[in-house]
């Protein structure tokens, strides 16, 4: 009885080629990633998953197993991850892969070798990869390797939506930083590119939110007025409305269309491993991990009380009251964040004040609206 095994290193590459020979074995035999590699903790994290995945008829699974599992199809690879790490084995052969559950959130991995048809296992060829999750690198083996790299759980759980917008993010975001060479400032430039972008979108939020503003006690009037004939109110608002040529929903239409770009842009900086030991200066040496100091953190909460008070609202005395505690729910939300991420939304909140101050000030203090027909007799 004897398995020969022969393993191929390469310079400068991640990637192991295995050639499996058995003799005198007869049933099944499998190749596992080793106590190293094979038992880790699975879970489901904030963004992406962590555990054993799998690439089987051109699906990828990351569901836990309730116990030893076979899955049976054209399989690509089977693999551990975590957020910046994965060990892959990639068959060059027909396979299956097995996942086996090793306590509460404990799984393994392993490649059963095909079996030939005397009933003895056959020979196999295998790569493993070993390594960092760099997008380039995982994308060169043409695996979908690079697909376990989830950019978002954003627009319905869709990858090529989800996939459409953040790639292209992705790629912008380290072609600034082959200039900057400092991850925190490339953060900062993409951010202010982002939001030039969408000026004129925020703009149009922006107005239709002074609009409502203007009319809100005119609204209060008539739910006060009308607050025992739902159908009565709700025509006398639409007449409300279209006197003064405003859109109820008008202002958040605008926010709906950029979500998908700032949702992209929080998951990228979340999940990419090139923020891994990126240093953004003075008291920031990782960006990849929380702030030691919880300075950004508190910035930000600081930030966003300061947005507050200078954003015009629709919002009853109540519902203002309640949304006070946002920032510092954010803000104890943010505590265990990467650096990363939360100077991306420092960044974002306070060039969202730098525009509202702008706009205020320079541009309109009280949008115009058109009369009521009841103001223009009065008038007369």
């Amino acid at each position: 009885v004897r398995l020969e095994k022969q393993l191929t290193f390469h310079v400068d590459s991640y990637v192991v080629d295995i050639a499996l020979k058995p003799s005198g074995l007869t049933g099944a035999v499998k190749v596992g990633l080793g106590t190293n590699f094979g038992v880790v903790d699975w879970g489901e994290g904030f963004i992406g998953s962590v555990g054993a995945a799998s690439l089987i008829d051109d699906k990828i699974e990351t569901d836990m197993p309730e116990s030893e599992t076979e899955r049976k199809g054209p399989l690509k690879w089977v693999a551990l991850q975590d957020k910046y790490f994965i060990s892959a084995l990639i068959p060059k052969t027909s396979a299956s892969a097995l996942l086996k559950k090793q306590g509460d959130k404990l799984v393994s991995t392993a490649v059963r070798l095909p079996i030939d048809s005397s009933g003895a296992p056959a020979p196999l060829q295998l790569q493993l990869f070993a390594g960092p999750k760099e997008y380039d690198t995982l994308q060169s083996l043409q695996m979908r390797l690079e697909d376990t790299i989830d950019f978002g759980w954003f627009l319905f759980g869709s990858w090529d939506m989800v996939r459409a917008v953040a790639k292209p993010i992705f790629y912008v975001l380290r072609y600034i930083n082959e200039y900057t060479h400092n991850y925190g400032l490339t953060i900062i430039i993409l951010t202010v590119i982002i939001k030039l972008l969408f000026v004129p979108l925020q703009y149009k939020s922006y107005t239709s939110m002074k609009q409502m503003q203007g009319i809100q006690p005119k609204v209060a009037a008539l739910q006060e007025k009308f607050k025992d004939d739902r159908e009565r109110l709700n025509k006398e608002l639409i007449k409300l409305y279209r006197d003064h040529k405003v859109n109820p929903v008008g202002g958040c239409l605008p926010m709906i269309l950029q979500m998908p770009v700032f949702v992209s842009l929080f998951n990228i900086l979340y999940m990419t491993i090139d923020l891994r030991q990126a240093p953004l200066g003075l008291w920031i040496t990782d960006l990849s991990v929380q702030d030691p100091y919880y300075i950004l953190p508190i910035i930000m909460g600081i930030s966003m009380v300061v947005m507050q008070k200078i954003q015009p609202t629709t919002m009853d005395p109540t519902q203002a009251k309640v949304m006070l505690m946002l920032p510092a729910f954010m803000t104890f939300l943010f505590i265990n964040f990467p650096a990363g991420l939360v100077l991306y939304w420092l960044t974002n909140n306070v060039l969202t004040i730098v525009q509202q101050f702008v706009t205020d000030r320079f541009i309109f203090r009280t949008p115009t609206m058109a009369p009521t027909t009841d103001e223009q007799g009065d008038k007369k």
